[in-house]
């Protein structure tokens, strides 16, 4: 088990030709995205123009969940969907597809054998969140990154008590044979009427 904590300055910002997006984790963590290098790769985008095409990128398997404003989005020749907040989406990186509307969204890309999961958690609804980290027989690793939205939260797990803060990163990492419970906590919040919420990614992979 091994885990580490990414602060959102330390996170990667570059632009795109619909918008900026901001790298929030990587593996392996020298793995270039350019060169397509990477097992996976998540990461969170505005889409500032109404109308963008995606970048191809073949073999990769992404799911897409809209954080902010809503898209339709095109996979030529296959369907359309259109998406509301923490709405998600699973499609294939050799799609060729398009967004229609302008949104801020997460992204979690995987390549090979590799298989995942997105959801939203709201803390302010929930007031504790349980989860618990297990490999799965065809995979050696299992890995969860908490990217958190807004308010403060604590993560506990075995002996240790995190804090996250807002626009923060957690990732948690278990190798093959072992499980891991966690728990998720609201520490504060900057309004009364403020939701807490964060983004919590399971990634199944070698």
């Amino acid at each position: 088990m091994n885990y580490k904590i990414i602060k959102k300055e330390n996170m990667t910002l570059k632009k795109w030709s619909g918008g900026t997006t901001r790298e929030i984790a990587i593996y392996p963590e020298n793995a270039s995205y350019k060169k397509r290098e990477f097992i996976y790769r998540i990461s969170s985008a505005t889409i500032d123009v109404d109308e963008s095409l995606f970048t191809p990128l073949p073999g990769v398997k992404r799911i897409l969940m809209i954080l902010k404003g809503n898209v339709k989005l095109s996979h030529e020749g296959k369907y359309e969907k259109t998406l509301f907040q923490y709405e998600t989406d699973e499609f294939w990186g050799d799609n060729t597809t398009k967004s229609f509307g302008r949104a801020k969204d997460f992204n979690l890309m995987m390549k090979g054998e590799s298989e995942g999961e997105v959801i939203s958690i709201d803390l302010r609804k929930k007031m504790l969140f349980s989860g618990s980290l297990n490999t799965k027989d065809d995979y050696e690793y299992q890995t969860k990154v908490i990217y958190n939205l807004s308010s403060n939260i604590m993560i506990s797990f075995m002996d240790k008590h995190v804090k996250l803060y807002k626009g923060d990163a957690f990732i948690l990492n278990i190798s093959k044979n072992e499980s891991l419970d966690f728990k998720l906590l609201e520490l504060d919040s900057d309004t009364f009427f403020e939701s807490s919420v964060c983004i919590v990614s399971t990634i199944n992979h070698n």
